[in-house]
């Protein structure tokens, strides 16, 4: 796989970042709200105003409406303490790289004042991979959302809250989720589940074992 720079309307991507040096992006779960705040505002075309300039009860009324006119429509994504994952379709030309440059640089400001830092909190530009088929899609997702269990973050991936697992298996669309396509491949929220915690819970137990063998 290899990391590109060029995006295509209408074609699937997988981006996603770390903290520079490793470093935890989130410190709570203001943090991640903020973040989470920041990619459904941001994915709005028509959006002029910073985030930081909207007041909160008209930000809430704009992250409830249905997006009119979309850089990019997120499919899933998976926030982590030090990294983030996001599965996005690009809907217009420069969608991706106006939607992740107003959203991260606008968390990097939130983060430094509220820590009184300086300096980049991010490991250099997003990457972005192109996801070429139905199969490489259904796994991707599959993969970033069982990423809190692997990390012994959670033990209940469905009720994780700084995920899109939730909405999958409730069939829910929302401003941060469209599990339509990949729950039409799959068939069912239900055998989305299975097909996410049957493979969570075998890649764990190899993994047990593994570590059992190297003691």
């Amino acid at each position: 796989m290899s990391i590109t720079r060029y995006f295509e309307n209408g074609k699937i991507y997988h981006l996603y970042n770390r903290g520079v040096a490793k470093q935890n992006i989130f410190r709570d779960s203001n943090d991640y709200q903020r973040l989470l705040d920041n990619f459904g505002y941001y994915l709005e075309a028509t959006i002029k105003t910073k985030i930081s300039d909207v007041l909160k009860d008209k930000l809430k009324e704009i992250l409830k409406q249905k997006p009119k006119k979309t850089l990019v429509s997120i499919i899933s994504y998976c926030l982590m303490p030090n990294h983030f994952h996001l599965i996005v379709e690009q809907s217009r030309e420069g969608g991706i790289s106006r939607f992740m440059k107003d959203s991260l640089n606008s968390y990097s400001r939130y983060f430094n004042t509220r820590y009184e830092r300086v300096g980049p909190i991010f490991q250099g530009r997003f990457k972005a991979i192109e996801v070429k088929d139905e199969d490489q899609l259904i796994h991707l997702s599959r993969y970033i959302h069982i990423n809190p269990y692997m990390a012994n973050i959670t033990d209940d991936l469905e009720n994780y809250p700084w995920s899109s697992l939730k909405p999958f298996i409730k069939n829910q669309k929302t401003r941060l989720s469209n599990p339509g396509l990949i729950l039409e491949i799959i068939g069912s929220p239900k055998k989305y589940k299975n097909f996410v915690q049957d493979y969570a819970e075998y890649t764990k137990h190899l993994l047990e074992i593994e570590n059992l063998l190297l003691e």
